[in-house]
């Protein structure tokens, strides 16, 4: 499943309760536009929310950069504060655009699972 809609909260977040059920163990959500710019990058930022109007800057939780578009990896930390232990997750972002992250979360599956029926 893939997540890539108008960004709001509410919306990521009924995106996924709408389809995860569906989801068979093994399965995989990625959620686009999840990454944060770095600090550095803060003017640059600042002038697109003044030129684009939009929703003010969040900053990252350590405090190295600061979220474009931070309603997407809210809805993740909601997910996996729903769904304990119900999904891993990794978080990619590359160095060029790095607020077009993507956060990839599995369905937990057993990935062993030995036979009972030996002899």
């Amino acid at each position: 499943m893939f997540i890539d809609g108008d960004h709001s909260f509410s919306a990521c977040r009924r995106d996924f309760e709408a389809f995860h059920h569906l989801l068979s163990p093994g399965s995989i959500v990625v959620f686009h536009d999840t990454g944060p710019f770095s600090m550095k990058e803060v003017n640059l930022l600042h002038e697109l929310e003044a030129k684009l109007g939009k929703e003010l800057l969040v900053p990252t939780a350590d405090g190295k950069g600061i979220y474009h578009q931070p309603n997407v990896p809210r809805s993740i930390d909601w997910i996996t504060e729903r769904y304990p232990q119900q999904y891993n997750l990794v978080s990619l972002s590359t160095l060029q655009e790095p607020c077009c992250g993507l956060v990839i979360m599995q369905k937990v599956a057993r990935l062993f699972m030995p036979r009972r029926d030996l002899s």
